[in-house]
């Protein structure tokens, strides 16, 4: 049981382990960094910004309906990758199992 609950951090060993190494920022500390603003792109800019462009693939919050939100980049993060890999696939048809 032990083992388990230190590899899905539920021991009070590991929580310290982290604690002493992990660390927070308060952003209204921060000059110039007072928090984020975020404006949601119009639909039209977003669909653009979600196309690549050659080799580059934007998936970042800022191209996002959630801009300035972990969760707006980690939308647009899959997003990319999900992009990623039909075009892979479709490169390569001999690897779909």
């Amino acid at each position: 049981m032990a083992a388990a609950q230190r590899r899905h951090g539920c021991a009070g060993v590991l929580w310290r382990e982290e604690f002493e190494s992990a660390y927070a920022v308060w952003w209204e500390k921060i000059p110039y960094s007072l928090g984020a603003y975020g404006r949601t792109p119009a639909p039209s800019l977003l669909a653009q910004l979600g196309k690549p462009d050659g080799r580059i693939d934007v998936g970042c919050a800022g191209a996002s309906q959630r801009p300035a939100w972990i969760e707006g980049g980690i939308q647009a993060a899959w997003r990319t990758v999900d992009a990623l890999h039909e075009r892979a696939m479709r490169a390569s048809p001999d690897r779909r199992g």
